[in-house]
């Protein structure tokens, strides 16, 4: 995870995964207000918000932050191998490695 605190970042793990976080409140406000943007299943304990489980909208510390989490070529090609961790357990780490990093607690219920 990148050292800084800006309010958008986004990290790529070559051909495997792009994590991207933003809490920029004009890009938040455009992604709340698309079309397809509706409740989305728990991650992390957390309820979310946005457009599938893994583009989603999460209140961290009162600041809507938005996470996602995109698959290349050489993950899809890694699916089903012996090792290769599920793609919804890849995002829930995501979100606790945010709300560490970021300072949120996660909800108990």
């Amino acid at each position: 995870m990148q050292e800084s605190r800006r309010p958008t970042w986004a990290c790529e793990v070559a051909g495997y995964a792009t994590y991207a976080m933003t809490q920029e409140p004009r890009i938040v406000e455009g992604i709340r207000s698309s079309p397809g943007f509706k409740e989305q299943p728990q991650v992390a304990g957390r309820r979310m918000s946005g457009f599938d489980p893994r583009h989603v909208v999460a209140d961290c510390a009162g600041v809507p932050t938005y996470l996602s989490l995109e698959f290349g070529q050489g993950y899809q090609d890694a699916v089903g191998s012996p090792g290769t961790p599920r793609r919804q357990d890849l995002f829930d780490g995501f979100v606790e490695a945010i709300e560490k990093r970021l300072g949120c607690s996660t909800p108990t219920s």
